[in-house]
């Protein structure tokens, strides 16, 4: 199912495109899907305008105009073909078996970096998936709990350190839903989102002190070490593209369009807002990698998606983070979101910020598939913890002796 077809695209995302009768009404029963879909229209319809209007200052790959158009098509009728399985099958299910998918996929179309860390490159993610689907269908806390615990320090002792940061989160956000209760009464949503902004800044200062003392290996201390000494900090020093994603944002706001090449003064734009960060942009990443390769990758899904589908594909890229604050909020507050959610929100996130479209887009599209919530009633039975088979009933809250 994860075999390119043409332009890219897979036989699941070309079934899914060739379902759109069978799938689109039942998409919109859920709460953001049809706020995600016409902003996918719209950036259908505005890119190649932005393309056609760059084209005065850059060449235009026509492969790769397609090839950029048909992806987002696909990706979006992915999520909604994974919609409406939902309404035929348990969360826990379609979870399951997109992760049996991702395992499929790996096998067949190895990351190149496969090699040199069979598990960080290759099995991590859909083992998560996979593992995380089974704890939801079994709708025990403990094992929910045990699981994100293991996939955490196997993440860490591979040197992933993102996704064990998350799982770490994700592992003390489950505890804290777990505790005692004497009330009734839940948190806000607000208080809850803020409650992962401290998470995550714990997380991130408790992993760097780890990388930096070597106990997840002296590879990961190593190269923590020489991030920090770049620009001062762990993430600006291990993701300088976010200079030049800034930089090209502020010299061409519209983005370029599906198609549009690089040209010789957008390398130039993207090396000045790297060097700002202290980086070193003379040593050939920026010609071979970033922008050297007919396309703009910018190691972000924000920046991906500005780049290659303007500024709508901005507004997506904000929608999609703002519906996961959503549920994100609303599980925290009624403390019944599930393990699997929690941490595809939250890897979501991370994907926004900091890593490519091409590396993240599976478990993006999983990611809006599992996280939308059905609309009016989604809400009301969201809170009171029976929704559909996306979250557990809330704890009994424990009384004093």
């Amino acid at each position: 199912m994860n075999e390119p077809v043409a332009f890219s695209i897979t036989i699941g995302a070309a079934l899914s495109l060739a379902l759109t009768p069978v799938w689109i009404a039942s998409a919109r029963g859920f709460f953001g899907a049809s706020v995600l879909g016409s902003l996918v229209v719209a950036a259908l319809v505005a890119s190649p305008m932005v393309t056609r209007w760059m084209g005065m200052t850059h060449q235009t790959s026509s492969h790769e105009f397609r090839a950029q158009m048909v992806f987002l098509m696909g990706a979006a009728a992915s999520v909604g073909a994974l919609l409406w399985c939902r309404t035929v099958l348990p969360t826990g299910v379609v979870a399951a078996l997109y992760g049996v998918g991702m395992f499929a996929a790996t096998a067949l179309h190895p990351n190149p970096l496969l090699a040199t860390n069979v598990w960080r490159w290759g099995f991590a993610m859909p083992t998560t998936v996979l593992l995380l689907a089974l704890a939801m269908l079994a709708g025990k806390r403990w094992f929910e709990l045990l699981a994100v615990v293991l996939l955490a320090m196997s993440n860490a002792l591979a040197g992933g350190r993102s996704d064990s940061g998350i799982l770490l989160m994700v592992a003390v956000i489950l505890a804290w839903q777990h505790r005692p209760r004497f009330s009734h009464r839940s948190s806000s949503a607000i208080t809850a989102v803020a409650l992962v902004g401290m998470l995550a800044y714990g997380a991130y200062r408790a992993l760097s002190g780890a990388a930096l003392e070597g106990y997840l290996g002296e590879a990961a201390q190593d190269r923590t070490q020489a991030q920090i000494a770049l620009s001062g900090s762990l993430i600006l020093g291990g993701r300088p593209e976010i200079g030049a994603t800034v930089e090209l944002l502020r010299t061409n706001p519209i983005g370029f369009g599906p198609g549009t090449v690089p040209a010789p003064a957008d390398i130039l734009v993207a090396k000045t807002g790297m060097s700002r960060l202290g980086y070193d942009p003379d040593n050939g990443y920026v010609e071979r990698y970033m922008l050297g390769q007919g396309k703009f990758e910018l190691h972000s899904l924000v920046g991906d998606f500005w780049a290659a589908y303007s500024i709508v594909g901005l507004l997506l890229v904000i929608a999609i983070a703002v519906l996961v604050l959503h549920y994100l909020g609303l599980g925290l507050a009624s403390s019944t979101g599930s393990a699997i959610g929690f941490f595809l929100a939250l890897r979501t996130l991370w994907d926004i910020g900091f890593s490519p479209i091409v590396s993240s887009i599976d478990q993006l599209i999983l990611a809006v598939a599992v996280l939308l919530l059905p609309a009016v009633r989604g809400h009301r039975s969201f809170l009171s913890g029976t929704t559909n088979g996306d979250i557990h009933r809330r704890p009994t809250p424990m009384r004093r002796g």
